[in-house]
């Protein structure tokens, strides 16, 4: 159901905004999503389901824990709650980002809660609203989300392509650009 207080042409400016604010996220994402998509080769996984599980589950942390755990044994069912439990952290992500956004449809709400990560959640909690007494528009985040959400994934399928090609201590090496990334979204919030 569409939004009916949002307009067709200011949905499409707030949705490209969000696209160009996702861009240092991107630039981010990509090295981190590389060194997964590596890894997911290393451990001995298909590409199908590497890259299914970031287009999927789009959750960094959690999708690098989830390898660690296949790759160590662990059961399904043990690997599933684990990665639950460790992204409990978006449901207050959510509540705080949805006392900025209006009332929105059930399926837009879902959608904007597929795409909440660390990062997309820092910038979106920081974006000013449009006007005074405005709140944030949903095609901003929905830009934001999508631009990240592009990038990992790519990334992903990049890594798992280029991983026959990359050592493991190569891959190490870009794992420390999530630590890096989180820093600079937060030292270019102040």
């Amino acid at each position: 159901m569409a939004d009916p207080t949002v307009s067709p042409p200011s949905r499409g400016r707030a949705f490209l905004h969000g696209l160009r604010v996702a861009a240092p996220i991107a630039v981010g994402y990509v090295p981190v999503a590389i060194t997964f998509g590596i890894l997911g080769r290393a451990a001995g996984i298909a590409a199908g389901p590497v890259t299914a599980m970031s287009l999927i589950v789009f959750a960094g942390a959690a999708q690098f824990m989830a390898l660690s755990l296949i790759a160590s044994g662990t059961g399904a069912g043990q690997i599933m709650l684990a990665v639950f439990l460790l992204n409990l952290r978006h449901l207050l992500f959510g509540a705080n980002l949805s006392r900025r956004l209006p009332r929105l449809s059930r399926p837009m709400s879902a959608l904007l809660a597929f795409g909440l990560t660390d990062e997309v959640f820092s910038v979106a909690s920081t974006e000013p609203p449009a006007g005074p007494g405005q709140q944030l528009d949903p095609y901003f985040v929905m830009g934001v989300e999508a631009g990240a959400w592009f990038a990992w994934s790519a990334g992903t399928v990049i890594g798992y392509a280029g991983g026959a090609f990359l050592s493991q201590q190569l891959a190490v090496a870009f794992a420390t650009g999530l630590y890096a990334l989180f820093a600079s979204i937060a030292v270019w919030q102040v």
